[in-house]
């Protein structure tokens, strides 16, 4: 596809010389086919979706551990998420090792929605959780963070920040995502 996107565009500059050398060559107009980028919505269900199918449940053999990780990413040029960076650990290495496993393994993120940049940061929430009652008490904190997170931007000057909040209830032990 990009290598596509690039002939259509030199195709273009180099018509002009080609009229110099026939004055009578009838003109040629070419137009790349472009798609309307996703919504910020439709993009978030989409590589949720893609994060849920690919993110484990890591096995321990002292017993399912339960947590909340969150990792940092950017899109490289090609898609891949890249700069894939722990940005707060659930206290168990296995959970955060599997979200960041399931992080890199996304394909593509692209296409990006509407108005967001190359060089934005992402954050991937992930919640690890084995019964119904420590899930609530997971989205209570995640919620009460939320809050505090939008206060503290209100107040700042700067770029909006963007956060992927990919949740689920879990019936067996896995992550929520």
């Amino acid at each position: 596809m990009k290598l596509l996107f690039c002939l259509c565009l030199a195709v273009p500059l180099l018509l002009p010389a080609a009229s110099r050398a026939q004055s009578s060559a009838p003109s040629i107009d070419v137009t790349a086919p472009t798609t309307a980028p996703p919504t910020l919505d439709r993009w978030v269900e989409r590589t949720g979706n893609i994060l849920s199918n690919r993110l484990r449940y890591p096995t321990i053999l002292s017993g399912p551990e339960e947590g909340i990780v969150q990792v940092k990413f950017a899109c490289s040029d090609s898609g891949a998420p890249a700069g894939i960076a722990l940005l707060n650990s659930s206290g168990s290495r296995q959970l955060d090792k599997a979200a960041m496993r399931a992080i890199q393994s996304i394909p593509t993120l692209h296409p990006l929605p509407a108005g967001i940049g190359a060089g934005q940061n992402y954050v991937a929430t992930i919640l690890f959780a084995t019964t119904q009652a420590s899930y609530n008490r997971q989205i209570r904190d995640l919620r009460r963070q939320a809050l505090d997170n939008n206060a503290r931007f209100a107040r700042r000057a700067g770029g909006p920040a963007m956060a992927i909040a990919l949740l689920d209830t879990p019936d067996t032990p896995r992550a929520a995502n």
